[in-house]
């Protein structure tokens, strides 16, 4: 696009509006786009790269439109709202249009918002002139085909993976990821009460060698982000690490300050929802570790993508209970093949954790033992916490209705009736009963008693009541 843009004779100005309009899904993807492109201009000084996403102020962005343009990049909800409220902004010019990983954009209920933008383009253009449209894509679903068609016209299908297909037939080729060969792939079987141990055992395991830079752990909720960067962040084991979170839930200015700062750390590890599964370029990150499952093989690639780029090695471990193993089965349908890496591989690290702190001396003591010490100290924190452990019974329930709520086509995989409510309680620091950890499991008395009040209340007044995140998950869990 720049070696185009730059190529335009007389010289392209800033007043002669948007060239090049680039979409893409997350508010993070918009950043790392837009500064590649401040990276890629400064040869050429008389194109300006500008990006319009949510979280800012829009008089800021108003302010940087009127100024001008060259390059135009944001988030679908974003650009679509400016080209309804901000006057100065105008698409008549407009040369090309990508659409960046479109898949996610479907996923994330976009589809409208882009056919809108789409319209408006179509309206803007003044002369017959053609635009130049790229969409990009790591799957190619029914969705994306129906957003080409709506898009594209008489596309030309370029296939980044053809040469590892070729020999493969078309149901084969859709079936079929492609993996970097540096990557290796493992997982382990852990017990449900050992998955908070085992995930620190893991963090501590990789930072003894020196090769290890930045660690990415992929979890389900963004109350479990927010509860275990808290936790492992309090543990006196991981005092020598830099924790960062990032979920869609935090300020844009929270978001941006920490995949900046994460980018640029030598050293660190980012617990992180799938916002940060597709797209994002985090350099010097060695380790994916994928504390709970994605709902299904496209979301694991796209997960495991953020290591062993651009020729580097890297390393990802996907943890799964014995009830999910069928989740192997189903990434040997997409030929993906993991190697099952024994457990006490990484609980060996917890005995040199165990140190007398009178006598400053290593504890002679097994691996049983430690991981049992050091699930003590994780309760014994959350006891001694009572934010933590409000924080930590959020957590839990949030994983409660993500588990419940997996894609019907993942049920026969992640059965949620198989599960110890119990020993994943565990895996929280968490003492309590499923029963006492607000709305879940058996109600209480007291519960009990406001049950029936709603329904004589519903009764006398006729009207429908409107249901509770709590009471949505006891009707999960109890279904």
């Amino acid at each position: 696009i720049l070696n185009f843009l730059q190529a335009v004779r007389p010289k392209i100005s800033r007043r002669d509006g948007v060239k090049a309009l680039v979409v893409l899904p997350t508010r993070e993807l918009a950043l790392q786009t837009y500064e590649c492109f401040q990276k890629l201009v400064r040869a050429f000084t008389w194109l300006v790269p500008g990006i319009l996403i949510g979280g800012e102020k829009r008089k800021s962005e108003k302010a940087r439109v009127r100024k001008g343009i060259t390059v135009l990049i944001g988030t679908p909800g974003r650009l679509l709202d400016h080209t309804k409220r901000t006057k100065s902004l105008s698409l008549s010019n407009v040369q090309w249009l990508v659409l960046d990983e479109a898949d996610k954009l479907l996923d994330l209920g976009y589809e409208e918002a882009i056919g809108s933008l789409l319209e408006v383009l179509k309206m803007e253009q003044q002369t017959e002139r053609t635009i130049q449209t790229v969409l990009l894509s790591a799957t190619l679903t029914p969705g994306v085909e129906r957003l080409a068609g709506l898009a594209l016209n008489s596309p030309v299908r370029l296939d980044a993976s053809e040469e590892k297909t070729e020999n493969l037939n078309n149901d084969e080729v859709s079936l079929h990821f492609v993996i970097p060969q540096t990557l290796d792939q493992k997982y382990v079987i852990v017990a449900a009460k050992l998955r908070l141990v085992l995930l620190t055992a893991t963090i501590n395991y990789h930072y003894k060698q020196e090769k290890t830079n930045k660690i990415l752990i992929f979890m389900a909720t963004q109350d479990m982000v927010n509860f275990y960067t808290e936790l492992l962040s309090c543990a006196t084991q991981m005092k020598n690490i830099s924790f960062f979170k990032l979920h869609g839930n935090m300020t844009q200015i929270e978001r941006t300050e920490v995949f900046r700062k994460f980018r640029s750390t030598v050293s660190g590890v980012l617990l992180c929802t799938d916002v940060a599964a597709r797209g994002l370029d985090l350099p010097q990150t060695d380790v994916i570790v994928q504390y709970n499952s994605p709902p299904n093989p496209a979301d694991y690639v796209h997960r495991v993508g953020r290591t062993a780029r651009v020729g580097s090695s890297g390393e990802s471990v996907l943890f799964l209970e014995s009830s999910e193993m069928n989740f192997l089965h189903w990434l040997n349908e997409k030929r993906i093949k993991l190697e099952e890496q024994d457990m006490e591989t990484y609980l060996e690290g917890l005995v040199d954790l165990n140190v007398d702190s009178k006598k400053n001396k290593k504890l002679n003591v097994g691996i049983e033992e430690a991981a049992n010490s050091l699930q003590l100290k994780f309760e014994n924190a959350i006891l001694e916490d009572k934010e933590l452990h409000k924080i930590g019974c959020q957590a839990y329930k949030s994983w409660i209705r993500f588990y419940a709520s997996y894609p019907k086509e993942s049920r026969t995989v992640f059965c949620f009736k198989q599960l110890h409510l119990g020993h994943y309680a565990k895996s929280f620091a968490l003492r309590d009963p499923p029963s006492a950890i607000g709305g879940i499991g058996k109600p209480s008395d007291l519960k009990m008693k406001n049950k029936t009040a709603i329904k004589k209340k519903k009764k006398k007044d006729g009207r429908l009541k409107v249901e509770t995140t709590n009471e949505k998950t006891v009707r999960l869990v109890t279904s």
